[in-house]
């Protein structure tokens, strides 16, 4: 075998193992371009579902690891990680509104 199969083998095992994760997020995106209420909603379920999440990356590294520096060293990565996640759905779904009306707008020039 060569290394073109072994690396779409790792591509595969990746999408299988974290593709529901790209879907949520794209969800979390296509809720926020919504302009209703339900982004309020999308952006409070996002927020507690990063905590539970955080809370568990944290309770087991806690329960695996005894040095308390690696520990702090895992949470804070998590919570940057989380964080970054957050500001750049929230960014993307920005990017994404804009190109839709910079695109409305130029058809209606164009007419």
């Amino acid at each position: 075998m060569n290394w073109r199969m072994y690396l779409a083998f790792f591509g595969w095992c990746f999408m299988k193992i974290f593709g529901g994760c790209f879907v949520a997020a794209e969800n979390f995106r296509n809720e926020l371009k919504k302009h209703t209420a339900e982004r309020i909603f999308a952006t409070a379920g996002y927020v507690i579902l990063s905590i539970v999440f955080m809370m568990v990356i944290i309770l087991t590294s806690l329960w695996l690891v005894e040095d308390k520096a690696t520990v702090t060293m895992i949470t804070t990565g998590c919570f940057w990680l989380v964080l970054f996640t957050f500001f750049y759905n929230v960014i993307k779904a920005a990017f994404e509104c804009f190109l839709e009306e910079r695109e409305r707008v130029f058809d209606e020039l164009k007419r």
